[in-house]
């Protein structure tokens, strides 16, 4: 990996080299469209001459953002040297027009090497550094960290908080993200705090909100308020999910809610001693017709894993042959041949989705 002193020097050499910086407003100002993540699925329509006129086109107008963040949608699609060209467009953004929607996102599926990654981190930090009071420099330099920095990530969501981002629910929903994916990695002792600051922000992302969007995020909420050890709060949020289901039957969380909701809802009933209720509960929450998270994930197995350790492996297996309908993973069959034999499968990263 690059020191901390090449990719510095990196990070101010490209802006010697040329680049100009892109008014503020103008970063800002990209079409609504450009904002939706479903950009970065169109970019799939996109042709090679397409593409070729779009490249020909920022000869001529080099600061086009707009342009340059079609062609980071699209080059995050790609492999081998398309990536590179992808790189480049993805690094004028974050040293040009570091407030641009497109600035953060996709960029992490261009950088995929440890030192494309210092790169855009030293990039990021001079941002920072320049504006350190700018709400969208530090949620996007946020978005980018949160993977690999997590920790560095959370304190930069708290600062977009501060600087001015009390009103945009979707700061607090980047602020919870942060603490969900620390969970893992914190101390035993931390994990309930972590969990209880990520309700918190979950809850200021719930509140005021539409129904439509309380669909989509009461799941989080009502895991969190699990992992929290707030049994009451867990119970009521995924209660109101699984009765708003109904209504969202064509929603693309419709899968999600149906499986989350009713895991949880398993949860509290195993922890008042309801066997039953929890394998109820958990055959409910392999009926679901499946979700983009669930197709490529997998189910959740935390409380399978739980009722395993009760001696409740037949509803598990049960569980497992439902969850065929959505998820063809082979681990399915693996898990099912070591519940058969008496043995308790390693459930790996299914217990954290």
């Amino acid at each position: 990996m690059y020191s901390r002193i090449i990719t510095h020097a990196i990070a101010i050499a490209l802006v010697l080299l040329g680049f100009k910086t892109v008014h503020a407003k103008e970063c800002k100002n990209i079409p609504t469209r450009m904002k939706s993540s479903s950009l970065f699925f169109e970019a799939k329509n996109l042709t090679k001459e397409d593409v070729a006129d779009l490249e020909r086109s920022l000869v001529q107008q080099p600061e086009n953002v707009t342009v340059r963040s079609e062609l980071v949608n699209y080059y995050a699609l790609k492999s081998g040297a398309a990536m590179e060209e992808g790189r480049k467009h993805a690094l004028w953004l974050v040293v040009n027009c570091p407030t641009a929607p497109m600035a953060s996102g996709p960029i992490a599926y261009l950088v995929t090497r440890d030192e494309h990654y210092a790169e855009f981190k030293e990039a990021w930090l001079t941002q920072i550094e320049a504006h350190p009071q700018e709400v969208d420099v530090l949620s996007n330099a946020a978005w980018f960290l949160i993977l690999r920095d997590t920790d560095l990530a959370r304190r930069l969501a708290q600062r977009a908080l501060d600087a001015g981002g009390k009103k945009d629910p979707a700061r607090y929903r980047q602020l919870a993200m942060t603490y969900e994916l620390a969970l893992s990695d914190v101390e035993k002792q931390q994990r309930q705090t972590f969990a209880v600051l990520a309700l918190d922000a979950w809850e200021k992302v719930l509140d005021g909100a539409s129904e439509k969007t309380r669909f989509v995020y009461l799941s989080k909420a009502a895991k969190a308020a699990m992992k929290a050890a707030l049994p009451k709060k867990a119970e009521s949020y995924a209660r109101e999910l699984v009765s708003l289901a109904p209504k969202y039957v064509k929603n693309w969380n419709y899968g999600n809610a149906i499986h989350h909701g009713n895991l949880v809802l398993g949860h509290i009933a195993l922890g008042h001693g309801d066997r039953q209720e929890a394998g109820n509960r958990l055959k409910a929450a392999g009926r679901t017709p499946g979700s983009p998270q669930l197709d490529s994930f997998g189910p959740n197995m935390t409380l399978a894993k739980a009722l395993i350790e009760v001696g409740e492996t037949k509803v598990v297996i049960e569980y497992l042959e439902l969850c065929r309908k959505f998820w063809g993973g082979d681990e399915l069959n693996v898990w099912i041949k070591k519940l058969q034999e008496g043995e308790s499968p390693d459930f790996g990263a299914n217990l954290q989705n």
